[in-house]
């Protein structure tokens, strides 16, 4: 929010708009949100300019509470009903053991890189991540603060992964074991990895470097992974797998579409696997599963009781 009224100063000032002394709320106009949106328009997809504008309002409400922006609001409205996004997320979802599968496969590469330890250090680290994205997928805040023995502890003979209400984004606890599978892959990022990456002394922040000692995804200059970095990590891998990022947001789409198109009788589990507290909000944003998979779905149903019905007829048949 903050780099884009940055980006909008920056687009009053090209306009000779930006007076030393004025009302930074009077600043925005219509006529000079107009001219803004217009503007965007030449370098932007039509989604991309609303969501501009939308974070705009977003920083007007934070800086001056008390104006009404409802003409604002509106003008956003306007820009979302006409928006038409360029790639659908259908083209950008991928089924979620196939990013497991490429974290597997990230992981082997790095246990052959007996002659670079940091670079296999950080590729093991990446592929630990995005298998156990694609199989837990949390929001990327709680993704990356896990801290080991708070949010990633051992006990029961199993490793559980635990958020309290004041750290989800929706005030609702989160309980989950770690995968029994990726287990063996955990202890050895832990005992081995983990440690190369600690090993790294931070020049430039030494405080986050003392954080480091208990967070679970430790960058290459030995700090808490950063939100850029993790992101970075993950869009690069998936885009040179697949061909187009799968950033670390899409992992929650992948799992529930994954869900719908596997075993469609059971989608509601989609619900509790994102922790929405209702179906609805599953169903309107995360279920992305292709028409022809449905189709495909609904044709054997329509297979299976053909063949039921003529089996009858014949076993009738057959009495007679």
């Amino acid at each position: 929010m903050q780099n884009n009224y940055g980006r909008w100063l920056g687009f009053l000032m090209a306009q000779s708009w930006l007076t030393a002394g004025e009302d930074p709320a009077g600043r925005i106009t219509t006529e000079h949100v107009r001219a803004y949106v217009a503007h965007l328009q030449l370098g932007l997809a039509s989604v991309s300019v609303e969501n501009n504008v939308a974070k705009l309002i977003m920083a007007a409400k934070a800086l001056f509470p008390v104006t009404d922006w409802k003409w604002l609001r509106n003008a956003r409205a306007r820009l979302k009903h006409a928006a038409v996004p360029v790639r659908t997320k259908a083209d950008r979802v991928v089924p979620s053991w196939e990013l497991v599968q490429l974290g597997y496969d990230l992981m082997t590469r790095a246990e052959a890189m007996a002659d670079e330890p940091a670079a296999a250090a950080n590729l093991y680290r990446d592929g630990l991540m995005i298998a156990l994205l694609a199989e837990r997928p949390f929001r990327r805040r709680n993704f990356l603060m896990m801290e080991i023995g708070q949010h990633l502890t051992r006990g029961r003979g199993s490793w559980h992964i635990n958020f309290a209400t004041t750290d989800t984004k929706t005030h609702r606890a989160i309980d989950r074991t770690f995968p029994q599978e990726l287990v063996p892959a955990l202890e050895r990022y832990l005992a081995c990895y983990r440690p190369r990456l600690i090993a790294i002394v931070s020049a430039m922040i030494s405080a986050d470097h003392d954080q480091a000692k208990t967070r679970l995804w430790i960058s290459s200059r030995g700090n808490p992974l950063s939100k850029g970095a993790f992101r970075g990590a993950i869009n690069g891998h998936t885009d040179e797998c697949f061909g187009h990022p799968v950033n670390p947001q899409l992992f929650r789409d992948c799992a529930v579409t994954s869900v719908a198109e596997g075993d469609p009788e059971h989608i509601r589990m989609g619900m509790h696997l994102l922790r929405h507290a209702n179906f609805t909000t599953t169903e309107r944003y995360y279920i992305v599963a292709r028409n022809e998979v449905g189709q495909k779905h609904l044709q054997a149903i329509i297979d299976k009781r053909r063949r039921a019905s003529k089996a009858l007829v014949r076993s009738r048949k057959a009495a007679k």
